[in-house]
């Protein structure tokens, strides 16, 4: 009974990951090179795949720093229509970080960016610096970059507001929310 359920158990594997690499064999990566190609059957034209007005082309861009995945439509799409996807790969390449892949009607283009996505690059704090207030900003506070110092001192704020300005609690995610908490903060 014990190999029954054993072999129940390897064919459902089996079945899975068959299952699982049909499904990643749909996608066609479009600037990956493909032994031969290039050449064609004798008789037969390859066909050329064109971006045209019914194409849907989507833009995946991954931030390798904070590991944020955006999806967009691609801005660009003007610069696109009646390429084919060689064309494309020609203009946007692999080593530009660059990878495409065309599923039926669809193109997605997918980005990866050496860097911290907007929304993480435009957060900010309140540090201290040389005894005063200051402003940073970045995603955290060891990738944070000092923007100004104010002429607030951080000793003439009550006690509980600078320990927790020290321990790194004053963050807000834009500059235009840390200058209302600074406006508030002027007043000590």
């Amino acid at each position: 009974m014990k190999k029954h359920g054993l072999v129940i158990m390897v064919l459902g594997a089996l079945l899975i990951s068959f299952g699982l690499g049909y499904m990643a064999a749909s996608i066609e990566p479009v600037n990956k090179p493909v032994p031969g190609g290039d050449k064609a059957l004798i008789g037969m034209e390859t066909e050329k795949r064109v971006i045209d007005e019914q194409s849907t082309i989507k833009l995946e861009q991954e931030y390798l720093r904070c590991k944020h995945l955006l999806v967009s439509d691609f801005p660009d799409r003007n610069r696109l229509l009646g390429k084919s996807l060689e064309e494309i790969s020609q203009l946007l390449t692999i080593d530009n970080g660059y990878t495409l892949a065309m599923e039926g009607n669809t193109l997605t283009i997918h980005q990866r960016i050496e860097d911290w996505c907007p929304e993480d690059k435009e957060k900010c704090r309140l540090k201290e610096y040389q005894g005063r207030l200051a402003v940073y900003q970045g995603p955290d506070a060891q990738n944070d970059i000092l923007l100004r110092v104010t002429n607030i001192e951080i000793e003439s704020l009550p006690v509980t507001i600078a320990e927790d300005i020290k321990k790194g609690r004053y963050e807000f995610d834009s500059e235009e929310a840390l200058n209302d908490a600074l406006e508030n903060l002027d007043e000590y």
